[in-house]
């Protein structure tokens, strides 16, 4: 089947609006009512996958949970990769230096 030229637009506007500001590839959701709610989005509506897993890390989500959520909206296992590779780096899973320890503290018997 040839394309016309109002088919090939049509597709380019499509590839367009998907396409990530990074220049990588977008994965675009289609929030059903429950996820939909989690985001402040209507059901319906559509969402990049990796502006979906950012806003329910900024939740404070797991990221167990998250790709349970994700496998869910795409009716398909997710790899946790894409999870990770979504938020690594983001405040809510960055781990706190310890804080020092006042009773494991030496005294110097020479001083």
């Amino acid at each position: 089947m040839a394309k016309t030229q109002e088919n090939t637009a049509a597709d380019a506007s499509t590839e367009t609006a998907a396409a990530p500001a990074a220049g990588g590839r977008a994965i675009v959701l289609t929030l059903d009512d429950t996820h939909a709610s989690l985001v402040g989005k209507n059901s319906g509506d559509t969402m990049n996958r990796a502006d979906y897993i950012r806003a329910r890390a900024d939740a404070k989500v797991s990221r167990g949970d998250i790709k349970k959520e994700i496998s869910a909206l795409q009716g398909k296992d997710v790899p946790y990769q894409i999870v990770f590779a979504a938020t690594k780096g983001h405040p809510s899973y960055a781990k706190s230096a310890p804080a020092a320890d006042s009773s494991s503290t030496t005294v110097d018997p020479q001083a």
